[in-house]
């Protein structure tokens, strides 16, 4: 788990980059809650996918570069599934 300190370390080093962060609990008790979260991950993605609907395709095309990327680095945390596009 990040730590306050560790957060506000990154905050201030990203503060000024557009990043698309997303913190995944996976320790929780309940196995269907435990194993549901890449459905909370990929309504995230659909509601900013929505939010792109007007901005330019350069803006698009850096959402799907950070999404492509997230989605990569969810693939190794247990009970990951790829989210449907």
């Amino acid at each position: 788990m990040v730590t306050d300190g560790e957060l506000t370390e990154l905050a201030s080093r990203l503060g000024s980059t557009p990043t698309l962060t997303a913190y995944v609990d996976t320790t929780g008790g309940d196995g269907k809650l435990r194993s549901d979260w890449h459905a909370d991950v990929h309504s995230g993605m659909t509601e900013l996918r929505r939010s792109l609907h007007g901005a330019s395709r350069a803006e698009q095309g850096a959402f799907d570069r950070s999404a492509t990327r997230l989605e990569m680095r969810l693939r190794g945390l247990h009970d990951a599934a790829r989210a449907p596009s």
